[in-house]
């Protein structure tokens, strides 16, 4: 078992963070366009722009995260532990529900 104080690997690297995020976004809009999800196979108009708007869901909370991250990673000596990693992911998958959630409801409305 890995215990919460062990210490792994962590890149500040702004590049690093922005390419991620990109790349995880464009994953999720593939996968929304291609397995078209929420009864989206009907016609409507702006179908794939609307499907790819989740994108953001994703690269904006990632980015936002990451000064807070560079925040800790400075406090801490320049040190990141695996507890520190999973409440990054926590807070991050929180703040994507959330940012998803918010883009679903602003659809629905208009």
């Amino acid at each position: 078992m890995i215990t919460l104080n062990k210490t792994i690997a962590y890149s500040k690297n702004w590049i690093n963070t922005f390419t991620i995020a990109l790349l995880l976004g464009a994953f999720v809009s593939i996968l929304l366009i291609t397995l078209e999800p929420f009864d989206s196979n009907n016609e409507f108009s702006y179908k794939y722009l609307i499907l790819s708007g989740y994108a953001f869901c994703l690269i904006i909370p990632i980015l936002l995260v990451h000064p807070i991250e560079n925040y800790f990673y400075k406090i801490q000596t320049k040190r990141w532990f695996v507890l520190n990693e999973c409440l990054y992911i926590i807070a991050t998958t929180f703040i994507v529900f959330l940012f998803s959630f918010f883009t679903t409801f602003m659809w629905l409305v208009v």
